[in-house]
Formats: structure tokens, C-alpha cells, sequence
């Protein structure tokens, strides 16, 4: 699951500017689908919480020490992190939110509760299928030589088996 978290992570910010995401899980086995699951809901989960590590209150009150030019309580994790708020965050919707919590207006449970309307994407889903043959386009075996085939001027056609075999999805 390490791989499929650094790939969410990857994509993570193009994620952050959809509106929904239909994310489709591809592979020759069913065997991870469940944990996969719990990674995927759990990333949003995650990205969705105000309060969580990397979440909107924390970016509002980090970018308010910033603000008010108390440079010397940041450290290069926390501009970093402001940055990528930047992104992550840059709705007029909620720079609006967040100039109401700094002046006062609003307080940190309504700026929570406000927050959840703005969230992208709203809605997330993801779809597992499972395909027939060719594991060694899908999998990554660290312990053995590959061979790569040496090109030739003669024509040759695919014959494998890729034919889909679909599950259901899962949402």
C-alpha cells in the first residue's frame, strides 16, 4: 500500500482543485482492494479534517503568524506548508473564511463548521476492477533480471489476453 499512498500523495493537489473524483483501482487480483479502500477514504478523510495535522485551521493559523510577520516562530516545515496551503486552500470562499477568523468575526467552530461546505473534492469514490493476464505490466518484482526484448524491423501483434473482467464498485 506504500506505492498506491505515494501516488495519492502525488496527485493529492489535483485532486484538491475537482470537483469530484472517480478514482478507478486496477489490478490482476483482488487481494488489496479492501485495504485500498481504507487508504483511499482514509487520505480524504485526512485532507477534509479542519483540525487534522495538515488541515485548514492549522494552515489558517500558521499563515496568520506569518501574516503578522512573526517570522521567527516558523519554521522551514511551516513555510513549506504554507506554500502548499496556498494551493490547497486558495479559494476566494475561503480566503474570505479566513479573513473573517482573523479579524475576529467568526470563531473556530463556526470556521469548522463553514469550512465543510467548501471541501474538494466534495465527492469522492473509488471503482476496483481486476484484469486478466500480463502481471508484469501491474506488479514490480525487484529480485528478478528483466529482459528486454531487442527491436525488430519485422511487424509482430500483441495476442495476450487483456479482456476486462470488471467487480463491482465499490463507493
Amino acid at each position: 500500500m506504500d506505492s498506491f499512498r505515494t501516488h495519492l500523495d502525488a496527485y493529492l493537489n489535483l485532486f484538491t482543485n475537482l470537483q469530484s473524483l472517480n478514482f478507478r483501482y486496477i489490478a490482476t487480483r483482488d487481494t488489496n482492494f479492501e485495504r485500498a479502500k481504507k487508504v483511499f477514504h482514509g487520505t480524504f478523510q485526512r485532507l477534509w479534517n479542519p483540525d487534522g495535522p495538515s488541515g485548514l485551521l492549522q494552515y489558517f493559523r500558521t499563515r496568520r503568524t506569518w501574516d503578522e510577520k512573526h517570522y521567527g516562530k516558523l519554521s522551514n516545515d511551516d513555510i513549506a506548508f504554507i506554500n502548499e496551503g496556498k494551493e490547497r486552500f486558495g479559494s476566494q470562499e475561503l480566503e474570505k473564511l479566513y479573513r473573517r477568523w482573523c479579524a475576529g468575526e467568526i470563531t473556530e467552530n463556526t470556521m469548522r463548521s463553514d469550512s465543510l461546505k467548501f471541501r474538494t473534492p466534495s465527492e469522492v469514490s473509488i471503482i476496483f476492477s481486476t484484469v486478466n493476464g500480463q502481471a508484469a505490466l501491474f506488479e514490480r518484482h525487484p529480485h528478478c533480471a528483466v529482459n528486454m526484448p531487442v527491436k525488430s524491423s519485422e511487424e509482430t501483434f500483441f495476442t495476450g489476453d487483456f479482456t476486462p473482467d470488471f467487480s463491482s464498485g465499490s463507493r
